[in-house]
């Protein structure tokens, strides 16, 4: 097998840092390299991986102050050692034997690009709760159909180059047109479904709308087209409850139960917990605010993406 170099990029991670490089030491497969990019933290991240860094040479820094994750996964891509490149994110924790199933389908010297899987980490009810609108599940994954993420994904380094590298215009959603660029490119992908990552979860409402904004934001200004269709079934939903609630209020009444059994039937499996009848409701509606105002301020962003 070729030199991996794992990049990771990083922004005032020192509540989870430690945890994730002792996820990176237990691996089976070690990488060659690690490189970590920090957009300039100021809580301490740096300083504790400047401490990892006496004890383990493999381990490199850099720190690009401002930099967005496209940005800090190109410099730190450009400046790897090896032509198997593994990406995974900050506030992320590998399974012991992610990397060595993530980068075992590249002894087929056709496979160009390897998604791995991704799994929400959170016990609180809000956390589980917030998984529902961020994560898919297993039974939701068709291994021919599946785009990966950031969070778990590999590739070989000219490939990389060939496509122009991660879009840096973009702050979010750089992932999606990034592999898709990849597949317009006819780079060969495999999947490795048991190449897990944890996902920790936010902890705050505050946290899970600024993310979720951040990402229909993103997805309106990369205009990638799943995506948006899906905002613009949120649009067409609230659309429709004005128009009732102007024309025929009554039958808005009707249909009001029907929508909060649909939030709380999709939902409750994933919780498991009885309080999810009020949590999960009132996760639909941050996520359902954050997407409109998200995607109306992608809208009307002066940054574009054509696919």
């Amino acid at each position: 097998m070729k030199k991996v170099s794992l990049v990771l990029t990083i922004l005032n991670e020192n509540e989870s840092i430690e945890s994730l490089i002792e996820s990176l030491a237990r691996q089976s497969k070690k990488p060659d390299e690690i490189i970590f990019i920090d957009a300039g933290s100021t809580d301490g991240t740096i300083d504790r991986i400047r401490k990892v860094q006496e004890e383990n040479r493999r381990i490199r820094l850099l720190v690009e102050p401002g930099a967005n994750r496209s940005r800090g996964r190109n410099v730190g891509i450009q400046r790897a050692h090896g032509p198997i490149i593994a990406l995974t994110d900050g506030g992320c924790r590998p399974k012991k034997d992610w990397l060595k199933k993530l980068t075992t389908p590249f002894a087929n010297k056709e496979v160009d690009v390897v998604g791995g899987f991704y799994l929400p980490e959170g016990d609180s009810l809000f956390q589980k709760s917030l998984s529902v609108y961020t994560c898919a599940r297993k039974h939701q994954v068709h291994t021919k159909t599946f785009l990966p993420a950031s969070r778990s994904l590999a590739f070989r380094k000219r490939i990389w180059k060939q496509v122009g590298g991660f879009p840096e215009e973009l702050n979010t959603c750089e992932d999606r047109v990034f592999v898709q660029r990849l597949q317009d490119a006819g780079a060969k992908f495999a999947t490795a479904p048991e190449a897990i990552v944890y996902w920790e979860q936010k902890k705050t409402l505050r946290e899970a709308f600024l993310q979720l904004y951040g990402y229909a934001k993103g997805d309106m200004e990369a205009q990638y087209f799943p995506h948006v269709l899906r905002i613009g079934s949120v649009w067409l939903r609230y659309l429709l409850a004005g128009s009732f609630l102007l024309s025929f209020p009554l039958l808005l009444l009707f249909f009001l139960p029907q929508y909060l059994a649909w939030v709380i039937g999709k939902g409750y499996m994933v919780v498991n917990d009885k309080r999810a009848l009020y949590m999960l409701p009132l996760m639909q509606l941050t996520a359902d605010l954050a997407v409109l105002s998200g995607s109306l301020a992608g809208m009307i962003s002066k940054k574009r993406v054509l696919q």
